[in-house]
């Protein structure tokens, strides 16, 4: 930066003296071109007194009348010098000189120029020369030729010019006594020529002059701060550049040392120039150094020699090999990558991924395990679920048709006690599948456009025995700002729903039950509403210490043994994953004694409203159909006849078969309208006889409706079914009236085409 300085202020300098420089040369050009002017005008006004002066001589004179301008030349004794004419006018002889000096007084009147004839010998001593003049007469022997000088006289500056006259044949008449010859140098004429005239504009050049070089050098000092300022810049720059590069460079340093993975530095020979702590742990040796050694040759992989080439035509490579390190012939699996750094300069990283492929296969073992657990639990639960169903559906089907008999008060209220047992253990069961689907995942999410209308009054509906058993009160405030057609999963909503408000009803003897529906004013999508749902109850509450874990699964209030409510603890927990898996939110407010307050928001798509017809007064459209051929596929012999009585119950003749293969030969052997198909059976199962009775040749048996009716009750259980061929599902233990609507749907059909 000093070296900058000192050379702004040698420009500065430099460029102050050419300012100056071009200032004076400039004024000294304006002062030569008026010095030169003013010598012109000085040798015109020589050349116009020689030029009379010759005139003069050569006509021997010029009589002018005498007057008061005009007087005799005193210093001319020449004959004849005054003449008088006859009417008695004088007039004298003008000679050469005479005539000049008189035409000088004109000339220095007019144009301010003096003349002055002289010579060393003068006839007129006006004529005498002054010390110029004399050295220039004295010059003249040697050197006749002008002279001219620039004298400041007092305030004034005029110009001095001088040249000679030489003798010719006419001026010998008055100077020949003088001893002149033609040729000889007679004297001079010189001319002072006052130099105001030429230098009234100097002031003013002088002055534009000087604002030009001064707007000059004001440039050039503006343009040196400016040079000086960047300069300074750039100075600031290049050290902060330098600051940041050295920065980098300790970074880099610092990084490249104490990185956790092996790095190298490479040339284009693939030598090794340097390596840090890491490299230098995994790749050397105390007996065996790796600088300058060829990376290929430390560390030895099959690749190795073909990645260095990419590396150093692509600039970048990344890749993973199962390598040796030669200091020690230990296998190792690495990935390495590599980036060019400078044009013959690489950086090789070598992260050793032995011990994380080593924990990967045992994580991969490990979840393997797992997944076999989780198949092996879910099979379990499959078959469980197969295995309690299969006798409940006898259980639930006998005392179905138990309540279509004759029986006394007792007798029916033991039936009742009997159906809801069978259903509480069905639920617990349905739970228990449930919870397992949430855990592995299995559980899918299905929208669809429905009412929250549609699907809370059914809920309400299920517990209205219960209800007014307890002689509670229920309100239920639907607002009338919630869309009447909403997109969700409504089974979903359905099964959340029954658990609120089953629990407010199963922990409330006492009190009211209030469920609050209605939307949230605060929208994050324009395109969909939040509904929040409020479920107060006046029961027994939930203390403090428990109310974080009771939507756990298999937790209650109360202690095991003092248990006053059944169940095994696994609504809230499912409720709490479905509500997840919605994208929604549930909280539990809880005072023991008071009551508690469950608190839901849902985020639904709102649909398009449909238009409603008008329709004509509701008729039962159930159809009327006449009884029907059915057959029973069924291995369990309790379940043939549970099926076999109700059937016969709901007017249809029907015959069994154990297992496929009896079905196959029945149903070629005889016509039947409807297939009830058990699924697990021996020797040939259900989804096997299905696809049989598919392929067979005859239009009429081929196309035969195929219900399931099975325990099989799993996510995916129903799907795969049909897409064997079957035409619907009913799960065990059957519901007459569910059963009783499939049947008139397909029996229907089969009368429409008989």
């Amino acid at each position: 930066m000093k070296r900058a300085i000192f050379a702004s202020l040698l420009a500065l300098l430099l460029w102050t003296m050419l300012s100056y420089y071009t200032y004076d040369r400039a004024v000294g050009d304006y002062l030569r071109s008026q010095y030169n002017a003013a010598l012109t005008d000085a040798r015109r006004a020589y050349d116009t007194d020689l030029t009379y002066r010759r005139w003069n001589a050569k006509t021997g004179g010029v009589y002018a009348e005498v007057s008061g301008y005009m007087k005799p030349n005193p210093h001319l004794n020449v004959p004849n010098r005054e003449i008088i004419t006859q009417d008695g006018k004088i007039f004298t002889l003008v000679n050469p000189a005479y005539m000049t000096r008189m035409v000088h007084e004109i000339m220095s009147e007019s144009d301010g120029l003096q003349g002055h004839i002289t010579s060393l010998e003068p006839l007129n001593p006006a004529n005498a020369p002054t010390p110029w003049e004399r050295e220039v007469l004295m010059a003249f022997k040697t050197a006749p030729k002008e002279y001219h000088r620039l004298v400041e006289e007092g305030d004034e500056v005029a110009l001095h010019y001088m040249r000679p006259m030489i003798t010719e044949d006419f001026c010998l008449k008055c100077h020949a006594h003088q001893g002149y010859k033609v040729g000889d140098i007679r004297g001079g004429i010189s001319i002072t020529v006052p130099m105001s005239g030429y230098y009234r504009d100097l002031a003013h050049e002088k002055q534009g002059e000087l604002f030009r070089s001064m707007s000059i050098f004001v440039t050039g000092l503006l343009l040196s701060i400016a040079l000086l300022y960047f300069l300074r810049r750039y100075e600031q720059l290049r050290n902060r550049t330098e600051a940041a590069i050295r920065k980098s460079e300790a970074r880099f340093r610092t990084l490249f040392t104490n990185a956790p993975l092996g790095m190298v530095l490479i040339d284009d020979a693939d030598r090794i120039l340097e390596c840090n702590k890491a490299g230098l742990s995994l790749l050397a040796s105390d007996d065996i150094p790796i600088h300058s050694q060829r990376l290929e040759d430390v560390l030895q992989c099959r690749n190795m020699a073909m990645n260095l080439a990419r590396l150093k035509a692509e600039g970048s490579l990344q890749v993973a090999e199962q390598c040796t390190v030669a200091s020690s012939l230990s296998p190792i699996h690495i990935r390495l990558l590599g980036f060019r750094i400078h044009e013959s300069l690489y950086v090789a990283i070598v992260d050793d991924q032995t011990e994380r492929i080593r924990a990967q296969s045992l994580l991969l073992a490990a979840k393997e395990e797992a997944e076999k657990a989780n198949r092996v639990k879910t099979e379990f639960l499959a078959i469980m679920s197969h295995e309690i169903r299969t006798p409940l559906n006898g259980i639930i089907g006998m005392l179905q048709l138990m309540q279509t008999q004759i029986l006394t008060e007792k007798q029916a209220e033991f039936i009742s006690m009997a159906l809801e047992s069978s259903h509480n253990l069905l639920r617990i069961l349905t739970d228990i599948l449930d919870i397992s689907r949430i855990e592995s995942g299995k559980m899918e999410i299905f929208e669809a456009p429905f009412s929250f209308t549609d699907v809370l009054a059914p809920v309400c509906a299920l517990f209205a025995d219960d209800i007014k058993r307890k002689k509670l009160n229920i309100t239920v405030d639907l607002d009338k700002k919630v869309p009447g057609l909403l997109i969700g999963d409504s089974g979903r909503l359905r099964q959340v729903l029954y658990n609120l408000i089953g629990n407010a009803v199963k922990y409330t003897e006492t009190g009211s039950i209030t469920v609050d529906v209605y939307p949230l004013p605060f929208r994050n999508d324009p395109d969909k509403i939040s509904i929040h749902v409020e479920v107060t109850d006046t029961g027994i509450g939930i203390p403090d210490d428990k109310l974080g874990h009771v939507l756990e699964p298999f937790t209650q209030n109360e202690a095991v043994f003092s248990r006053r409510f059944g169940g095994v603890g696994l609504g809230l927990a499912i409720v709490k994953r479905i509500v997840l898996m919605l994208q929604g939110s549930l909280c539990l407010s809880s005072e023991p004694g008071v009551g508690t307050e469950a608190h839901l928001t849902l985020s639904f798509a709102m649909a398009a409203e449909p238009v409603l017809e008008s329709v004509p007064a509701e008729q039962d459209t159930s159809p009327q159909i006449p009884p029907g051929r059915i057959l029973i596929v069924e291995d369990d012999p309790v379940n043939r006849k549970t099926l076999h009585y109700l059937l016969e119950k709901l007017g249809h003749e029907s015959e069994e078969a154990s297992n496929g293969l009896e079905a196959l030969d029945l149903i070629l052997d005889r016509v039947f309208d409807l297939v009830l198909m058990d699924i697990q059976m021996p020797e040939m199962n259900g989804l096997e006889a299905t696809k049989r009775i598919r392929s067979l040749p005859m239009q009429d048996r081929r196309a035969i409706p195929i219900i399931a009716v099975t325990a099989h009750a799993m996510k995916g259980d129903r799907e795969m079914f049909l897409r064997a061929g079957m035409d619907d599902y009913i799960s065990k233990p059957i519901d007459l009236q569910a059963l009783d609507a499939c049947l008139r749907k397909y029996m229907h059909r089969a009368a429409l085409r008989r």
